[in-house]
């Protein structure tokens, strides 16, 4: 159990990196209020830092992250607005409707409709949720190879470099469907300290990351499945 009852005070001074990586994890919420998080404090091998939340305030914290505060290893940054209105962030119009599903109905070559499926975007608060079995919310539709050269690749190869922008152009080449979408960075996971996605009860920690997904037929029923791209990814000790 951790013995720091209170939050802890801001570590500073914060490298150019970090304060890059804690912009781009307050951009990926967009919320009433303030928001803080758990980052470590040193980059892991591939260059990224690891995040926990956003949490509305301290007491909210699993004590395991505030071990890890209390050790040094992470730290507790905040707190951050991103407000809907304000500076750089979206301002969703009062009376702006929103997309609930998407429908997608596969065309061979030769012209011949398949049997459509559906896909969710991202909930916003208050929303109500999908029927049916849970969905990789998604907030990005890419549906042709020059789209996810254009608005895809240079992005993901500047921030993990050009051998994962091949992979997500390698993916979208090699699907069966021309359709890739974007899930959000603030999925959350728990793995092991192999790295190997752990069921619970007994996760190490929540890692958050983004992913893409491609779509691949079901040689058996026909039907496409999703198959994931995972950004690097990289477990705190």
């Amino acid at each position: 159990m951790s013995s720091l009852p209170e939050p802890p005070v801001f570590p500073t001074p914060v490298s150019a990196e970090l304060a890059n990586a804690l912009a781009q994890a307050v951009r990926g919420f967009l919320q009433p209020g303030e928001m803080y998080f758990v980052a470590s404090l040193l980059p892991g091998d591939d260059g990224m830092y690891e995040f926990w939340g956003p949490y509305p305030g301290w007491n909210a914290v699993p004590p395991s992250e505030q071990q890890a505060i209390e050790a040094e290893i992470a730290g507790w940054f905040g707190p951050f607005t991103n407000v809907p209105g304000e500076l750089g962030a979206p301002d969703p119009q009062p009376n702006q409707q929103t997309i609930y599903e998407v429908q997608v109905t596969p065309q061979t070559p030769t012209g011949t409709l398949e049997s459509t499926f559906l896909l969710y975007p991202i909930r916003l608060t208050g929303a109500a949720p999908p029927p049916g079995p849970a969905t990789p919310p998604f907030d990005a539709v890419f549906l042709s190879a020059p789209a996810v050269q254009k608005f895809v690749v240079p992005y993901y190869a500047g921030l993990y470099g050009a051998e994962f922008a091949e992979t997500l152009t390698n993916a979208f080449d090699g699907a069966d469907l021309a359709l890739m979408v974007h899930l959000p960075w603030s999925e959350y996971e728990m793995l092991q300290d192999t790295g190997v996605d752990n069921p619970p009860p007994n996760p190490t920690a929540w890692h958050v990351h983004e992913r893409f997904t491609v779509y691949h037929r079901d040689p058996e029923t026909g039907e496409y499945k999703e198959h994931h791209i995972d950004t690097p990814r990289r477990v705190l000790p």
